[in-house]
């Protein structure tokens, strides 16, 4: 077989690659959130907490920065954790005629607890925080003559960093003393530059960052966090009028005014006139979703999959990630009952 036929083989093959990945990026999908339940939601009941000075380098400043990171953690706009700062840890325990220098470790953390009358003691350290350099070149070109016909290759400097934060913490319950809670967490962020960038990248500004991401993944085990992800919409819609299918082709219009109510509003008329159209089922089941309303999409959704005759990725997969999400929602209530 000749190149020249098996390239005319291709071709077509290579074109309807290109149109179905351009079809699937074009899809109109619309972005919601969930709030997750902790990643260790064993250490939500401990409500009122105290820290303690972490060791390692920074550990004393860490923790009290750590301190008001989970001090200022809410839902539904009341906090979660009542956390006892260190003023306030400092002044019970001056009246104890105690100091916090040389009781940081686990022994006396549930001492400590029972005099300030908390559950749980965070006790910890830093492992890690520094900023590495490495030096390397880069190739650069200038030209050698007006017209830069020629060109002379040249080696410039160049700097590549690397910053590291981890720490690990620790819950102890003071009833029992018992560590209910103890992990590593590490965040790392990468820069680089060269002497002809016009700019260089700051040390501490990458461990800030590093710290910030190690901070988060901490914040993320304990306590409720948002994520985002996208929903499809449906786009076709059968066993409809030639006139409604013209009216539900313009209601898409207003996704691209990111005005999902209108669509909404008119996905929902249509229904009345068609209560077992799979296509206005599941898009008012997103409708709901991008809502929070996870009861109502999870009733749209599962009527849509009731009338299939055939599968349907795209309801069977939303069936499934409304469950899950009913689940996460039913586990914060139980968590966090006011």
């Amino acid at each position: 077989m000749s190149k020249k036929f098996t390239k005319y083989l291709i071709m077509p093959f290579i074109m309807l690659l290109i149109l179905f990945l351009i079809s699937s990026c074009s899809q109109k999908k619309i972005t919601t959130y969930i709030i997750n339940p902790p990643k260790y939601p064993q250490v939500s009941k401990y409500k009122t907490i105290a820290f303690l000075p972490f060791k390692g380098r920074g550990g004393n400043y860490f923790s009290i920065l750590l301190e008001a990171k989970v001090k200022n953690l809410t839902i539904n706009g009341k906090p979660i954790f009542k956390v006892i700062d260190r003023q306030n840890l400092k002044s019970i325990l001056s009246e104890q005629k105690l100091s916090l220098s040389g009781l940081v470790d686990d022994k006396n953390a549930v001492k400590i607890g029972k005099l300030i009358g908390v559950q749980g003691i965070w006790t910890g350290a830093v492992l890690k925080s520094k900023v590495r350099e490495y030096p390397f070149f880069e190739k650069r070109f200038r030209c050698i003559d007006d017209k830069c016909k020629r060109v002379k290759e040249y080696l410039i400097r160049c700097f590549k960093k690397e910053a590291i934060f981890s720490f690990v913490a620790k819950l102890i319950d003071v009833s029992t003393g018992e560590i209910v809670y103890s992990k590593e967490h590490t965040g790392s962020k990468y820069g680089k530059y060269c002497l002809d960038s016009g700019y260089t990248i700051s040390s501490e500004d990458l461990l800030q960052q590093s710290k910030k991401e190690a901070i988060s993944k901490f914040l993320r085990d304990i306590a409720p966090y948002k994520t985002t992800y996208s929903v499809k919409v449906k786009e076709k819609i059968d066993k409809v009028s030639s006139k409604d299918k013209k009216i539900f082709k313009n209601s898409l219009s207003w996704l691209k005014s990111k005005d999902l109510n209108k669509a909404c509003d008119i996905w929902e008329k249509l229904l009345k006139k068609y209560p077992n159209n799979i296509t206005l089922l599941y898009n008012l089941g997103v409708c709901y979703e991008t809502k929070s309303n996870l009861k109502d999409a999870y009733k749209f959704y599962k009527k849509a999959y009731n009338l299939l005759s055939e599968p349907d990725e795209d309801v069977i997969n939303a069936l499934k990630r409304v469950e899950n999400l009913l689940k996460k929602q039913h586990l914060l209530k139980k968590l966090f009952k006011r």
